[in-house]
């Protein structure tokens, strides 16, 4: 397999979650995104990034951003306490932003959980938090495009929202919606992904979804 990163961008289209409680909508999605990964580790991709939070999802409701902030916050306990858990864990974004809206006692969190996995080199996991394109140039990171191979988008969603990327990343989007994504598609995903990339490489890198 030539595709060792990929990437999701994880979407849900508002018209339909307006009738389901948000809480259930968010929780399914972080197992769904835990799911997608040990398909991305199965298919022998060294990492995945996941696109969960950008710099403008901080104008949703307060409501729905507590809602957040609980889930995130009981997923890395849950992390930290599983002694089988095997991935690298990495989040990158603006931590200034994470904490003027999440507290500090988040960012302890994220130090604590990169810390405890950093001794795992096999598969990566990097959660984007707080990020977003013109964010990074404003602070002038410099490194502006995370290392992708194959951008996976779902629900027919041809835009990158706000997400940089490299021009030479293969581009995927699949119509289902993100909680209905089978091991299938990944498979599909990176197969295609390979196609592309062998017509112009020798290896490659990592997947992206959203």
């Amino acid at each position: 397999d030539l595709v060792s990163s990929s990437a999701y961008v994880l979407f849900y289209k508002k018209k339909n979650i307006d009738n389901i409680n948000l809480d259930t909508v968010y929780n399914n999605s972080i197992e769904k995104a835990w799911q997608i990964a040990d398909w991305c580790y199965e298919e022998k991709a060294k990492s995945i990034t996941m696109y969960a939070f950008s710099t403008e999802n901080f104008q949703r409701p307060q409501e729905e951003l507590d809602i957040l902030y609980r889930l995130l916050s009981d997923m890395i306990d849950r992390i930290l306490k599983d002694d089988s858990f095997h991935y690298r864990v990495q989040i990158r974004g603006n931590r200034d932003l994470l904490a003027s809206h999440f507290g500090e006692e988040l960012l302890c969190k994220i130090d604590e959980i990169e810390r405890k996995t950093a001794r795992y080199v096999d598969f990566t996991v990097i959660l984007l938090l707080a990020y977003g394109a013109r964010d990074e140039w404003v602070r002038g990171i410099d490194r502006i495009y995370p290392t992708v191979n194959v951008l996976i988008r779902t629900a027919g969603e041809l835009r990158t929202s706000n997400f940089p990327f490299s021009p030479n990343a293969y581009f995927y989007s699949c119509k289902k919606l993100f909680p209905v994504i089978s091991k299938k598609d990944i498979r599909k995903a990176i197969k295609c992904g390979n196609k592309e990339i062998n017509s112009y490489l020798d290896c490659f890198g990592d997947v992206i979804a959203f």
